[in-house]
């Protein structure tokens, strides 16, 4: 193959692009967790007999479960994985910026 010069070239990725990758990667991981505890959250409120369509995801599903009241201990439960979700949405916007800018974008 090297006298007919025909040896197939290997294509080595950028550090930029290695850094998005990994970063996209992340984000991926970090909306999985928050998937996660979403359905939890659901799970939790199917338990209770709590039949209304919330999205703890956003902002207005999170204040109404807030506004929830449900038997110790699930009530903190609840709490919990409210303020884990929040965080890792925290986390998930940070990593979209940080992959936007190591793309220049």
């Amino acid at each position: 193959m090297v006298r007919l010069n025909s040896v197939p070239e290997s294509y080595v990725l950028t550090d930029e692009v290695r850094e998005a990758r990994a970063l996209v990667r992340g984000r991926q991981t970090l909306v999985e967790n928050r998937t996660k505890y979403a359905n939890k959250i659901h799970g939790l409120l199917s338990d209770h007999g709590i039949i209304e369509d919330v999205k703890p995801i956003t902002i207005e599903g999170r204040e109404f479960l807030r506004e929830l009241s449900i038997p110790s201990p699930w009530d903190s439960l609840l709490e919990s994985y409210i303020e884990l979700i929040e965080t890792l949405t925290e986390e998930i916007q940070n990593l979209e910026e940080r992959s936007k800018s190591a793309l220049g974008l």
